[in-house]
């Protein structure tokens, strides 16, 4: 195969991953139902926080889907606030983000960023 066939099998590789993952929802931009907005609209403050760190991409990309779906949550920043920093050390917080969803007698932590995991964690 010549290097311009090559390249065009390439393209066409990354262009179905892009498509396939938009279509099943993969991507950020997935499509919410009623009852998903509902149950984000129904976040309580102090329910939600955010351990995230400033050289963090997935923490950028929670940030903007949260804020573009109006969760109240909390961010707590751990490479700018010691006090922020320490609190995770304690909960034992490896890696940005992570978030601690405060529901029920027992808070629960969620390790990475992904859309369709946050919303289970929530319970929907």
């Amino acid at each position: 195969m010549s290097g311009k066939g090559t390249l065009a099998v390439g393209l066409a590789l990354v262009a179905g991953v892009v498509l396939w993952s938009g279509r099943f929802g993969i991507d950020a931009s997935w499509p919410l139902s009623n009852r998903q907005k509902a149950r984000l609209a129904s976040v309580q403050e102090g329910e939600v926080l955010m351990y995230c760190s400033e050289s963090c991409p997935a923490c950028d990309d929670a940030r903007a889907w949260l804020d573009r779906h109006r969760v109240n949550y909390s961010a707590c920043n751990v490479e700018d606030d010691e006090l922020c920093a320490t609190q995770a050390q304690a909960l034992g917080v490896e890696s940005t983000p992570t978030f601690v969803l405060r529901q029920g007698p027992q808070p629960r932590q969620l390790v990475g960023w992904d859309p369709s995991d946050f919303m289970a964690a929530l319970g929907d």
